[in-house]
């Protein structure tokens, strides 16, 4: 989950294409996690990416509780 949630961060700044990526990377995290359906996991990202971070995620299809650091 880190993995992908980092790996976010290295995207800032690049707009709709690093979404995109980032929604790429959060569906391969979420295929090598299989986590169960109905399991929520906390997406732990720096508050200004978080939004964005979050995004991607839940398009990935991850079920994510906000964990925002860095203030």
């Amino acid at each position: 989950m880190s993995r992908g949630g980092h790996r976010l961060a290295d995207d800032a700044g690049r707009g709709a294409p690093a979404l995109k990526e980032g929604a790429e990377r959060a569906t391969e995290d979420l295929r090598l996690a299989r986590p169960p359906p109905a399991e929520t996991r906390v997406l732990v990202t720096s508050a200004l990416l978080l939004p964005r971070a979050v995004a991607a995620f839940e398009a990935a299809g991850w079920a994510v509780l906000q964990g925002p650091v860095d203030y």
